[in-house]
C-alpha cells in the first residue's frame, strides 16, 4: 500500500513526462496505459537503479488500475531485470554516438550532445556531476584538460585526449566562469535535463545513457591498464569492488603480453 502523497508525486512527474517529453494527449486512458507507464519508467529513469524503476512502475500501475477503463488494459508487463553489470558501448556504438552528436540540426543541441559525450566518455562523470560542472571548473594547460568535480565525490579528473575538444572550446568561450558548462542556459539543476535532451535529439540507433557512458570510460581505462589506484581516485570510488562488474568486458591479453606483465611489472618506489 502506497501513501497518497507518494502516489501524487509519482503521478505528477509521469504526467509531466507524457506531456512535455512524449507529447501525448492528456487523457487518462492514454497516459495511464500500462505500456506508456513501462516506456516512462524505462526512458524517464534510464540512469536509475532497476529497483527504483520497478518501485516507480509499481506505484503508477496501481494508479492505472483505478483510472483506466478495464477493456483498455493490455497483458501483464514483463518483469524488470534485477541489477546487472552495465554494458559499455562498443567502438562501433561510440562512433555512432559521435555521428549522432555532430549531426544535430541546431548548434545548441550539437554542442550539448558533444559535451555529454566528452564529460562521460572522456572523464567518466555521472549524470549529477555533468550537471554540476561550471566553466570555472575546467583547467586547460599544456598537458591537456582537468575537470574539478565538486560534491560528495570531489576530485580532479584528467580528460581522455580524444574528448578534450568540446570541453576546451565551450569553457574558454564562456562569458562568466560561473556558467554551467552543459546546457548553460538552464536556471536550475533538474535531474531530467540530460534525458530530456536525449529524447529531443532522437538518437537513431544507440541511446546514450550517462551510466553506460561512464561504464565505457571505466572499461577503456581498465583495458589500457591504467593503475588501479589512479583510476579509483579519478572515478571517485574507494573500493576495488566498484570495478569488478566491468572486468568481464576487458579483453584478455595475448599469452606473451600477459607473461611479460606478470614477470616484469613496472617498478614502484615504496619509500
Amino acid at each position: 500500500m502506497y501513501a497518497a502523497h507518494t502516489l501524487i508525486v509519482a503521478t505528477t512527474y509521469h504526467v509531466l513526462w507524457c506531456w512535455q517529453t512524449a507529447g501525448l494527449p492528456l487523457e487518462r486512458d492514454v497516459i495511464f496505459r500500462r505500456d506508456v507507464i513501462a516506456e516512462y519508467t524505462d526512458r524517464g529513469f534510464a540512469d536509475a537503479t532497476d529497483a527504483y524503476r520497478t518501485n516507480r512502475r509499481s506505484m503508477l500501475l496501481r494508479v492505472s488500475e483505478q483510472v483506466v477503463s478495464p477493456h483498455l488494459r493490455p497483458e501483464r508487463l514483463t518483469t524488470l531485470a534485477s541489477s546487472t553489470p552495465t554494458t559499455p558501448f562498443t567502438r562501433t556504438e561510440v562512433a555512432l554516438l559521435r555521428s549522432w552528436a555532430n549531426g544535430q540540426n541546431t548548434l545548441h543541441r550539437r554542442i550539448n550532445c558533444n559535451l555529454l559525450l566528452s564529460l562521460s566518455l572522456g572523464a567518466g562523470l555521472s549524470n549529477t556531476e555533468i550537471l554540476d560542472v561550471r566553466c570555472q571548473d575546467i583547467t586547460v594547460d599544456a598537458d591537456g584538460i582537468l575537470i574539478t568535480v565538486t560534491g560528495t565525490r570531489a576530485r580532479v579528473v584528467p580528460v581522455l585526449q580524444p574528448w578534450e575538444g568540446p570541453i576546451a572550446e565551450v569553457s574558454q568561450a564562456a562569458m562568466r566562469g560561473s556558467m554551467w558548462l552543459f546546457c548553460p542556459n538552464r536556471v536550475a539543476k533538474n535531474k531530467n535535463i540530460i534525458s530530456n535532451l536525449i529524447d529531443r535529439a532522437r538518437p537513431p540507433q544507440v541511446r546514450p545513457s550517462p551510466q553506460r557512458l561512464r561504464a565505457t570510460w571505466i572499461t577503456t581505462h581498465l583495458t589500457a591498464n591504467t593503475p588501479m589506484k589512479t583510476l579509483m581516485i579519478a572515478a571517485g570510488v574507494d573500493s576495488f569492488e566498484a570495478f569488478t562488474r566491468y572486468i568481464q568486458f576487458v579483453p584478455n591479453q595475448d599469452p606473451a603480453a600477459a607473461r611479460r606483465a606478470l614477470t616484469r611489472p613496472v617498478a614502484v618506489d615504496h619509500a
